[in-house]
């Protein structure tokens, strides 16, 4: 018979920006989603090649950063 493996919370984040969503973005995605628990998650990237899911907690923002916009 199999153990299950449980992931351990570190902590809660109210607010998480991920800037760009490519190989390393949506490596990050799922190890911040496994150990953390979050309030909202936006995501930022000018040139999506994958679109994440539609989640609740998830914005998906498709815009590039510049000094007019970066706030």
């Amino acid at each position: 018979m199999g153990s299950l493996q449980y992931s351990k919370i570190y902590g809660h984040i109210d607010d998480i920006c991920l800037l760009g969503h490519g190989s390393i973005g949506r490596g990050v995605l799922p190890l911040i989603k496994r150990h953390f628990t979050f309030s909202r998650l936006t995501i930022v990237d000018p040139n999506p090649v994958i679109q994440p899911k539609k989640e609740p907690k998830i914005t998906f923002m498709k815009i590039g950063l510049n000094r007019g916009n970066f706030k």
